[in-house]
Parts: structure tokens; sequence; C-alpha cells
């Protein structure tokens, strides 16, 4: 063992990596544990710097010796866990999902996994990033980054100033205040951006790096004051920090410097650094890298062998339990081996690259293959085929306005959306995501009928909505101007109603019936905790109800209540489309002809909104006010 080792900083691995698992794993009440990413950044700066430093000083650092021990260190056991993930994806994950895994093993193999991230989920506590079995490899490829530049810039500064030491402590000092203050800007305008990138985390691996030059505490009681308040400040992220609370930015702070207080060197160690020494905490230290590799994907893997849910207090235990002993395997089999092995950078960094290239080839094959439907049973492909029912393809995006419509730059176009016929019954469809997915069926069951369309996500269809502002200016315009000023013989509402839109209906049918001479509006209708696609395909998979267990009939079910008692009074025609897919509480999933009736958590698919409006029977008009007013004259 090195005379400079630190089993206290092991033991401070310990502290992180058990927070984020914790946290991950949702035990006990760790709502800031993903903060211990934070303290193994500084940890890494520290390490990685006195490291390079030492041996700038000796006159024998080689960039290429450096990058062969990263690559022993790193690649082996990161490679181990894509593959291993790969393994068991194949077996238990839909299409969709392995070939989502398949294109974040390519950036995860060569360490940019934070931009696929970033390119791929809504943020890191989004809840589509909670089921991506690679996701923690983000934090992987930022030091990875830091890895490939801080050597790079600190042999310059090195050369340049003649190993001057207040040249380095400047040129980290620098990095930590311009990464530092973007961080703390761009968290505001884009938390992504913020979590994701080298740029915004810099200062945190160059707090540690900072640490190698500082001088040690000699004073007992002001290094032991230290310890303990830097244990405080790491506890305090542990603890008081939520996945609500802007991050990185100011508060991350608290365990980045609460990590450097602990790794300050002191003259003497504290009572902190002696509990921190104890050999439980230094062996979980010890296996902190591959523990971290580990304890996700098995997760992820566990709860997409199912439906998504989280696993039991039981189960956690005794899945944390296997990523132990998959990372203790991989410890003494793998990583160490390999360490000790000095195979010379002229064999490490090619076999390393070629390693990595052959991991990102099969992820790359994976999603040229879409997933290999083929390894699947025949029904479960069919119904996992509807995961990616909702493309653009299927919607008009210049007559259902969402972000992504503002993202494109485009706009409602009123001409066309809410253009009106003379020969036939002119009908309004508005409402968000909830109305939109009846259009395409409306017109093939109705074709005497011409139907306009005015959608959009993010508010409810009602007078003076609240919501994004793409969608309340189009809703303003419709009660406003559209309706108004056009001659539609009847409107249909529908959406996924909230308590904010069902305040507001009575008032908004009243305004609609002063220009129109019927009003529809529909309920909601049933609903899922998971994908119905994703619910069907596991059901064959694992030969049981998912669907039963996921459903939620009563929630939506006392909605419809909500809107049968704020339309009452009114001359309105409510629809209930509860009562079409759910016929005495037994929901229908399929259609006839075996397809999905939903393929998210509501949304219809065309056949099964075709097969929900044919059993909701709608009184629509049947002759236009225009042809009456023009019979008239």
């Amino acid at each position: 063992m090195r005379p400079d080792y630190r089993p206290d900083i092991d033991g401070l691995r310990t502290v992180s990596v058990l927070s984020v698992i914790f946290y991950h794993y949702g035990l006990g009440r760790f709502t800031g544990g993903f903060v211990g990413v934070d303290v193994f950044f500084v940890i890494s700066g520290y390490l990685i710097t006195s490291i390079i430093y030492r041996e700038m000083e000796q006159d024998r650092f080689s960039i290429l010796a450096f990058y062969d021990r990263r690559f022993r260190r790193i690649l082996p056991a990161t490679l181990l866990a894509i593959i291993g993930t790969g393994i068991v994806g194949y077996f238990v994950l839909l299409p969709k999902d392995f070939a989502g895994f398949g294109e974040s093993a390519v950036y995860a193999s060569f360490g940019f996994a934070n931009f696929f991230f970033l390119w791929n989920t809504g943020g890191y506590f989004d809840s589509a990033a909670d089921l991506m079995p690679l996701l923690h490899t983000w934090s992987l490829a930022v030091e990875e980054q830091f890895y490939f530049v801080w050597p790079l810039l600190l042999l310059l500064v090195f050369r340049f100033s003649s190993g001057s030491r207040t040249a380095v402590v400047a040129t980290l000092a620098l990095i930590i205040a311009v990464s530092l203050g973007a961080s703390i800007l761009i968290v505001e305008r884009n938390q992504q951006v913020a979590f994701y990138m080298l740029h915004t985390r810099a200062w945190e691996l160059a707090i540690g790096a900072l640490l190698v030059f500082v001088p040690a505490i000699r004073h007992r009681l002001a290094a032991e004051a230290l310890a303990v308040l830097g244990l405080a400040l790491i506890a305090y992220g542990v603890f008081a920090l939520t996945s609500r609370s802007p991050f990185p930015g100011l508060n991350a702070l608290y365990p980045c410097v609460g990590a450097a207080l602990l790794i300050w060197p002191t003259a003497q160690r504290t009572m902190v650094a002696r509990a921190l020494s104890l050999r439980p905490m230094v062996f979980i230290g010890l296996i902190s890298f591959s523990l971290y590799l580990w304890h996700w994907p098995i997760l992820v893997l566990y709860r997409l062998y199912g439906i998504g849910d989280m696993p039991g207090t039981y189960e956690k235990v005794a899945l944390i339990l296997l990523s132990i002993l998959l990372a203790t395997i991989s410890l003494y089999a793998v990583e160490n081996p390999i360490r000790r092995r000095r195979f010379g950078h002229h064999v490490t960094i090619p076999a390393g690259l070629s390693a990595a290239a052959v991991v990102a080839v099969c992820g790359y094959g994976i999603v040229a293959m879409a997933g290999i439907p083929s390894r699947l049973d025949p029904d479960v492909r069919y119904y996992a085929s509807f995961l990616d029912f909702d493309t653009p393809n299927r919607r008009d995006p210049a007559c259902f306005i969402t972000s992504e419509s503002a993202r494109e730059g485009l706009s409602f176009e009123s001409d066309r959306c809410l253009a009106i016929t003379a020969d036939k019954p002119n009908v309004l469809v508005i409402g968000d995501s909830h109305a939109n997915h009846y259009v395409a069926s409306l017109r093939q069951l109705y074709p005497g009928i011409n139907f306009a369309q005015a959608t959009a996500s993010g508010c409810q269809p009602t007078i003076k909505p609240v919501g994004s502002k793409r969608c309340t200016n189009l809703m303003n315009d419709v009660f406003q101007k559209y309706v108004p000023g056009m001659d539609f013989d009847a409107v249909i509402v529908s959406a996924r109603w909230n308590n904010h839109g069902i305040k507001k209906l009575r008032k908004s049918v009243k305004a609609l019936k002063r220009h129109v001479a019927k009003v529809i509006v529909l309920g909601p209708t049933i609903e899922y905790r998971h994908e119905l696609a994703r619910l069907l395909a596991k059901s064959k998979m694992t030969g049981r109800d998912l669907m039963r267990e996921s459903r939620r009939y009563e929630a939506k079910a006392k909605t419809q209540r909500a809107v049968e008692r704020a339309l009452s009074g009114t001359s309105a025609t409510l629809v209930s489309v509860l009562d079409a897919v759910c016929p005495r509480k037994k929901c229908q999933v399929l259609t006839p002809e075996g397809a999905p009736l939903q393929w998210d958590y509501g949304h219809f698919t065309t056949s099964g909104a075709t097969y929900a409006l044919q059993k909701m029977k709608l009184p629509l008009p049947t002759t236009s006010s225009n042809l009456a007013s023009s019979a008239l004259h």
C-alpha cells in the first residue's frame, strides 16, 4: 500500500456512493442523494491532480502513461457493466427500450454519455430518464472529458511557469471562478445543460485539484471542527436538497465544499477521518466505482422486466446486495488484475480504444436493428410497436400546436385548420391532445361533416385558460375570435380534464352556446399508470394481467362526476367516454381487430379512437346552418 494512501478518502467514497444508491432506490430520506456524484468529482480532482503534479515535479510525467492508467482504471469495469446490461436487456427489454440502450451504449463507450442524455431526456430528474439503464454514465463522461483536458492544461502551465505552484493555483482559481459562475447563471436558464456539461461541472473537480496545493491544517481543534463542518455540509446536501432544487449552481457548494473540508490534508487524523477509515467503510469505498456502475442498471432492468414500478423494500435491499456482489467480483476478477498488469501504453491505449469501439459497434447494431424485435414473441412485438405510435406524421403540426411545433417555428394556420364548407355541417373540435386524438377518426367515421380543429397541448379548452402560452393564446382566440366570427354548427370540447378546467367549464360552455347551436363535451377516458402498449406486451411476456394492476378507473370516474356537476343545468351534451370503453367497469384494451385501444397512459390509437367513437354515438348535426339559411332564402 502506498505511503500516501488515505483510507478516509475511500470512506468518503462510501458516503458518496451510498448516498447516490439510497437516492436512486428511494430508501430513507436521501432526497438529495444525487449530490454524492459531486463528492466523487472533488475526490477525483484531488487524486488525479496529486498524481500528475507529483510526477511533473519529478520530471517523469507522460501524457501517454497517464492515459494508460486511466484506460486501465475506467474502461474494463465500464465496458463490463455495459456488456452485462446489454446481455440482460436482450432478454427483458422491449425493442424501443433496447434500441435506446444501444444508442446510449455508443456514447457511453467513448465517454460522451452526458451529451446523449442532454439531447435525449428532459433532464436527469425527468421521469423518462428514470428507466434508462445507462443514465448514470453521464458523470463518468464528465470525468473522462476532464481527464483529457486537465493534464494537457496543467502541463502547459507547469512548463511555461517553470513549475510555479502559484501559476497552477491561479489557473485553478480562474477555472473555479469561471465554471462556478457559468453553473450559477446557466442553471436558472437551462438546468439540463448545467447538470450534464463539463464547463458547468469543472469547478467541482478543480476544487479537489486545488487541495493539492493548500498547506496541511496543523491545529488539531481547527482540523476537527472543519471535518465536522464538512460532514455537515454533505449531510445538508443529501437530506435537504431535492430534485426540485436548482442544481448544480450554488446548491452544489454544499457537497463540494463539504468534501473539500474532509479531504483537506491535516497534520493529525481527525475523529471523522478515523470513522471514515473503518474497514467496512474502506471496503465499500474500494468497490465504489463498480458499485456505482452496477447499482443503476440492475434497478432499471428489474423495473423494466415488469412495467416500470419501483420494487418493494425487501426487493430493493436484495438488488443492492446483488450490486455489491457484482462490484466485488468486478474489482477482484477484472479491475485489479488489469490495473496491476503493465502492458505499456502502446498496448493498453489501442486495446482500450478497440474494446470501446467493439462495444459501440454492438450498440449501433442494436439501434440499426430497431432493438432486435425478432427475439420476442410476435404478439409482444406487435403490442410493443405501438409505443412509437405518437410520431409527428400522425398529427397535423399546424392544427395541433405542441412544444415541438414551437421549437420548429410552426404556428396555428387558421385559414386551413378552421376552413368552413358550405355543403356540409361544420363542427369545430377544440382541446388538448385528448381532443386531437379523435380528429382523424371523426373524419373517417363522418365523411359528411367538415371537422375543423383548434387544438394545442399545455392548457385546458376554457375561457381565460392558464398554461403554456402557445395553448392559452389559441384558446383565447377560439373563444374571442374564431367561434364568434365563424359559422360552426357545433363544437366538440375534449381534454384531459383537471380541476382548473372543470371550474371554468360551465362559463366556457355558456360562452360557446351564444354562437353555436350545439356544444358536445367529451368526458375523461380511462387511464393507466403506464403505457397500455407496454402493459399488453409485458403481460404477454410475464403471464400477468398488468392492465388491471395499472388501471386508474376510480380516479377517472371521480373526474367524470366532477364534469357532470359542472355541466348540470347547461344545454351542453356530455358524452361519457369512460362508459363507452369501460362498460360496467370492464375496460376494453383491444379493438375487435386486436389493436391496442390506447398507446400510452390514455391517448387513443387511431383504431382505438374509431372504436370509442362508435360506442359513444355522438349527437352530431346532420344539416349545416349555412344550408338551412340558404333554404330559407
